[in-house]
Order: C-alpha cells, then structure tokens, then sequence
C-alpha cells in the first residue's frame, strides 16, 4: 500500500481515538495547531477541523480550570508578535510533557512506524531521530 492508499484508509476509517491530556499539555497543542494554522493556503476542511479542536480544547483547558484567561492565551496564539521563542516555550512545557497512545490488539506496527518517521521528518532538527520522539509512549497488547 502506498502513502496516498493509506492516507485515504485512514480518513474513512470511522472508529475513535481517545487522547487524555492534561491542560498545560492541550495548550502546547493548540499552540502547535496554530502555527499550523498560519500556513499560508490552509483554510481548506482539515483547517476548519482544526480551529474546532482548538475551541473545543480551550473550553476543555477553561471549565477544568476554572482559568477564564485561557481564551485571552489561546487568541493571543493567533497573531505571530505574542509567539514564545523556542528558549521561552522550553522553559514552560520542558519535561513537562507525555503522550500516549492505547492501541488495540492488532494494530499496523510499520503503518505506525511510517507515521513516526513522517513525523520526524518534519521536526525542525534535521538530526532528529524517532528515538528522539521518547516522549510517546506506545502501549499495545503483544507488543
């Protein structure tokens, strides 16, 4: 199966995926999303879906809180002057940050390991390897 094959696959693929996070987690992320976001041409559906899930989040980040201010961080995300530096956002979410990832019992292994190394390709570290990415845990059945 090619990348394109796959990608479709996955898109019709109906099933959810839970993901826990907790707040400081889901505020990198939208952060991440938004610069996404700023990309210029990216206003198709995808991107739509997108700022969704960043109001979805932050309403998630506001009512567990109880910070009303997350709505004034996440739209200060919008505009590229109120970015952090990379040394300001280390400071911040450094150490502070754990993905998982429950699969089921009999899951892609190498379409797994195909998106990990996408995923590497597009850090900004051209030294980046997937064993740099040992903040995902992967938890699965026989793994």
């Amino acid at each position: 199966m090619d990348l394109k094959e796959a990608v479709a696959q996955i898109a019709e693929f109906n099933k959810p995926i839970s993901l826990e996070v907790n707040p400081g987690e889901a505020l990198a992320m939208i952060g991440q999303l938004q610069l996404a976001l700023r990309c210029p041409g990216n206003n198709g559906p995808s991107a739509q879906f997108v700022q969704e899930l960043i109001r979805v989040l932050a309403q998630a980040i506001a009512d567990l809180t109880s910070i009303d201010q997350v709505y004034d961080l996440v739209a200060m995300g919008d505009h590229p002057e109120f970015d952090l530096t990379d040394a300001e956002a280390d400071a911040v979410f450094s150490g502070n940050l754990n993905l998982q990832l429950s699969l089921r019992k009999n899951y892609d292994k190498e379409a797994l390991h195909q998106a990990l190394a996408l995923l590497a390709q597009q850090s900004s570290d051209p030294d980046t390897t997937l064993n740099d990415w040992r903040n995902i845990v992967v938890l699965a059945e026989n793994l």
